[in-house]
Formats: C-alpha cells, structure tokens, sequence
C-alpha cells in the first residue's frame, strides 16, 4: 500500500465531510440494520479506492488471520468501529430506496472527484473491492518486506490495476455491482 501525504489525507477527509453532509441534507437515515456490512447474506459488495483503503486501513487494528468475505471486519457487534474512516460506499449507501437515484449522483460525483485527485497529483487510481485491499493488507503484515517484491505478484497487481484503470464505464459497471441497481452510463 502506498504512503499518501498528509495534505492527500486531508483533502479526502474534506471530501468525506462534504459528502456527509449533502448525505445530511437529504434527510436520509440510517437504521443502523447492518445490512450494508452483511455482503454475502445482501449480495452486496462494498467497492472503494486505493487512497480511501489506506485511510481504512492505517493505524487499524483488526485480526488478519481469518477474513471473512461475507462480512465486513469493522462491524462488531452490528455497530461499525471504523465509522470516522469509512469509505464512501459506507458512508453513501442507505437502505432507503427513495434515495437510490440520490445516492448514485452522490457517489459518482465523490469518485469523479477523487479520480480528478489522482490525476492531478499523479497517483495511481484503484478501485477495488474491499477485501482485495485486506488481503493485500494481511499478506503485507504476513511477509517479510524483502519477499512482497515477488514478480508473479506485481505481474498480478499490474493486471488488476489496468483493468480498473478502464474508461468511467467501468466504473460505472463497478458501482452497478456495488450498489445493486442500474446506473446510466456517462
């Protein structure tokens, strides 16, 4: 995972305010089900970038030896433990189906923003499913740092990055799979 600078971490944790607070402003609520944490049981997949992984991530303590892709190994107890580091597919999916048409011009806007982000300070743009980013996580605390440089790997990731580094209309796919409904593509 790569070492974002303070300043990146900040306009993120902007755009996080922002976003939660046009969240806000649509009177939307959360039930606190648990739904959005249960993937498998709600044939949800939760999808976020590079840059809002390693925000997730850093300084996170979480058990590695057993991940789950069911669930989501911030909920404990149905309450999130990592609500103020959460990306924004937690932060903008809401049961309520009145505000599904909401949510999509929500997301798309925050993600087109952090595209804009990567590409002005020359980062690379991941978007990827949660649990891509924890293994990664868990076979970078599992390896000696001399052994992650292993060619089949970085061959691996080179294959990934490009295929999810694709034209916005796989972005827009993406984003259908996670949020389990039809957008129209840009």
């Amino acid at each position: 995972m790569m070492r974002m600078s303070p300043e990146i971490e900040i306009k993120i944790r902007a755009l996080y305010a922002a976003v939660d607070k046009i969240i806000a402003e649509t009177g939307v609520v959360c039930r606190a089900s648990g739904k959005c944490c249960r993937f498998v049981e709600y044939d949800h997949t939760l999808f976020l970038t590079s840059l809002e992984a390693e925000i997730l991530l850093k300084n996170r303590s979480m058990s590695t030896e057993t991940i789950d892709p069911a669930i989501c190994p911030f909920q404990v107890n149905g309450l999130c433990h990592a609500r103020e580091d959460r990306p924004l597919g937690c932060r903008i999916f809401h049961c309520d189906p009145s505000y599904q048409n909401r949510s999509h011009e929500i997301m798309e806007d925050a993600l087109s923003q952090i595209k804009q982000l990567c590409h002005e300070e020359n980062l690379p743009w991941k978007y990827a499913p949660l649990h891509y980013y924890l293994h990664a996580f868990k076979d970078a605390i599992d390896q000696p740092q001399e052994s992650i440089s292993d060619p089949s790997i970085e061959n691996e990731l080179k294959l990934d990055q490009k295929a999810l580094s694709e034209p916005d209309n796989n972005l827009s796919s993406a984003l259908q799979k996670s949020l389990q409904i039809s957008l129209p593509l840009l």
